[in-house]
């Protein structure tokens, strides 16, 4: 039986024949049209040699080919065949080989997908207005959106979704399940729901769903009452017009209310922490794949620092709410009020492809200015509370 050779194997005949090639030329360099000539031959043979070495992956590629070839020749086609079977096919590799690093939080988006993830975090999409998370391999609801559809329905943070429109979800990643609840406002989508030990059907008319990011209300006893329901692109904007308006009054106490936050863009809840906390106080610290952490501080300028704070937390305070709760708990001794949060302490990386694609990649995670991980964990209230007592039991504690 006839063995083809290595890569390896390969390489080495190029490397012989090339360094011989070599020493042929130097003893008749006198000979100018044969020099040549050889100068030709020998940069043939070591182009060569360098693609081997630099492309080890030709037999995986052209696998692909081959795969691709077979789908053209014998498949079915049941619903028609696709009008750009190769595209359909390569973002279907791209896609597998995300969906094998078993990360809940990566995804590769086509150019038609990377434009719904766009208008999603651009804070307006059609849906049923809820978000969602992978923990401990199950579908969980972060949180439902305030006067959302799902919020309606009934629809709780910590409820977990078994089927969409009866297909089950276990084997589907978050990107497919997020894909199959979204849809055109008017339309309706039927979610199997597991709360606790009761199991139940939720049918949700989808509609636009404009994502709100904070609300300001002040309370009696002169209470500030910050509501921050998403770290949209917008947040610290609204953020500081609310906050204009509490500066010229005598307020000197703040609730922050993180409830049901399930996280958006780091640098807004990193802009927020900053006028709570003084210029250079840790708000996270960042680990990448190397072990190497980076710091990540207040740039001020630390406007409420000397405020009374209680900050307000539950089962769906996620990702970078978690982040703030937890900075603020650690660098100024805030009292956190309510439930255990979720704990997503992952960082991911946007990164725009070629073609208009896109990856969503989890590049390193999130620790506390302790450096305590947040991940699979979730920050613990300091006083245990439900929703209908939350409010009473903050205002009693900033007397």
């Amino acid at each position: 039986m006839t063995t083809l050779p290595t890569a390896a194997e390969q390489n080495s005949a190029y490397f012989f024949y090339c360094f011989h090639f070599f020493i042929f030329m130097i003893k008749i360099k006198e000979n100018l049209l044969l020099y040549t000539l050889l100068i030709f031959i020998f940069g043939f043979f070591c182009g060569g040699y360098f693609f081997n070495l630099g492309y080890p992956g030709t037999q995986e590629l052209s696998l692909i080919k081959e795969v691709e070839n077979i789908i053209e020749e014998k498949f079915l086609f049941p619903n028609g065949k696709p009008e750009n079977l190769k595209n359909e096919l390569i973002y279907g590799a791209a896609s597998g080989m995300v969906r094998k690093l078993n990360d809940p939080y990566s995804s590769f988006f086509d150019p038609k997908e990377r434009m719904e993830f766009e208008e999603l975090i651009s804070g307006e999409y059609e849906g049923i207005g809820t978000e969602i998370g992978m923990k401990d391999k199950k579908c969980i609801i972060i949180a439902p959106l305030k006067n959302s559809p799902a919020e309606k329905a009934g629809i709780k943070a910590g409820d977990e979704i078994l089927e969409v429109d009866e297909t089950p979800v276990e084997r589907l990643d978050l990107s497919e399940i997020v894909k199959k609840i979204k849809g055109k406002a008017g339309t309706k989508v039927k979610l199997k729901i597991k709360r606790d030990e009761k199991i139940f059907e939720i049918e949700i008319q989808r509609e636009k769903i404009v994502i709100p990011s904070i609300e300001l209300e002040v309370l009696p006893q002169e209470v500030a009452h910050f509501k921050i329901y998403h770290f949209l692109d917008n947040a610290t904007s609204q953020f500081e017009s609310a906050m204009k308006i509490i500066l010229g009054t005598k307020i000197q106490k703040i609730i922050l209310d993180l409830r049901n936050n399930s996280g958006g863009s780091l640098n807004e809840a990193v802009n927020i922490a900053s006028y709570f906390l003084p210029k250079g106080q840790v708000i996270l610290k960042e680990e990448g794949r190397d072990g190497k952490i980076n710091e990540i501080t207040s740039k001020g300028p630390g406007t409420f620092a000397t405020y009374k704070i209680v900050v307000l937390v539950n089962k769906g305070t996620a990702s970078a709410a978690e982040i703030l709760a937890g900075a603020l708990k650690e660098n100024l001794k805030v009292k956190l009020i309510g439930e255990k949060t979720f704990g997503k302490g992952t960082v991911q990386e946007f990164i725009s492809l070629k073609d208009g694609s896109a990856i969503k990649l989890t590049t390193s995670r999130w620790l506390l200015p302790s450096g305590t991980p947040v991940e699979g964990k979730g920050l613990n209230p300091d006083i245990e509370a439900s929703d209908e007592e939350i409010l009473n039991k903050a205002l009693s504690i900033l007397k």
